[in-house]
This record gives structure tokens, sequence and C-alpha cells, in this order.
């Protein structure tokens, strides 16, 4: 009896794991979407990034709300893009400067004040998270990537220290 109960503990726990497994896989490939998207943005910053889904909407928890909305079109992202550049310099700064997407710490749920924003959007795709250590501040992100491998929606947490 008890070698059966064991048996049966092993195959969930390999279950289990091969589970988790591909979501860690899908995690990984969402922050390197994030990744090409934030290089983009921090060594062409004349244009868009090509990895902008329209619609795209961007929000942040900040009390000074820049930049933030839905944007529908070329010409609206187009404005979005001149005034992200400019408001969020210092983020693009950083991860030119060397930042790295990295998993969120401690990992699980999203920060409660993303997750509000979240619930907002109604883009069906799929979430994920990272940060990105710069020099004075951590910027969390939550984002929606599309089956195509874009981001349809960014949310931005901004922690100094």
């Amino acid at each position: 009896m008890t070698t059966r109960r064991s048996i049966y503990l092993l195959v969930a726990v390999v279950i289990f794991s091969s589970l988790q497994s591909p979501s860690q896989a899908d995690d990984n490939a969402s922050r390197n979407v994030l990744k090409s998207w934030l290089t983009e943005a921090s060594t062409k910053a004349e244009v868009v990034p090509t990895l902008t889904a329209m619609p795209f909407e961007y929000r942040t928890t900040n009390a000074k709300k820049q930049c933030e909305g839905t944007f529908k079109d070329s010409k609206a992202l187009a404005g979005w893009w001149k005034c992200f550049k400019k408001a969020e310099d210092y983020l693009l700064t950083d991860f030119q400067n060397g930042g790295e997407v990295e998993p969120p710490s401690p990992a699980g749920s999203p920060p409660k004040s993303l997750a509000r924003l979240a619930k907002r959007i109604k883009t069906h795709a799929t979430w994920a998270q990272g940060n990105v250590t710069g020099d004075g501040m951590t910027s969390h992100f939550m984002f929606l990537t599309t089956d195509t491998g874009q981001i349809a929606a960014l949310l931005v947490d901004f922690d100094f220290f």
C-alpha cells in the first residue's frame, strides 16, 4: 500500500512539473517580446516600435497621468509615441544603458495596482510580467502579448529607491 501511494505521489509530481514548464517558457518568451520592444523603443526613438499592436493601450499607476489611453489608428499611436518618449525618457535611457527585463520578484500575482488597471482592458491576449531595474528606479510591467508576438497593452508601475 505504501509503495502504491509513493507511485501516485511521484506521478502527480511529474505531471505538475510538466505543466509548469510551458508556462515558464511562455513567460520567458513574453519577456523577450518586451525586451525587443524596449530595445527598439530606446534605440530607434523616432518611430513606434514595430512590435506595437493596434489598438494599443498604455496605462501607469502614476498620480500624474501622461500619455495614457487607447490608441486605435496610426495617427493616434504616433501622437502617443511622441508623448511617451518624452515622458518616459528615463525608462528608455535606463534600458539602453544595460537594463534587463527580469521576472517579477517575488514571482506570482502582479502588484494590485497593475491588476486593477488590467481589469479595464478588454483586449484578449496573454498577460505577462517583467521588471526593469535602472538607476534609482524599478519599472514593473504587465503587458499583453498577441498571438503574432506584438504588445497590445503596456501597464507600468514605477518604484523609486
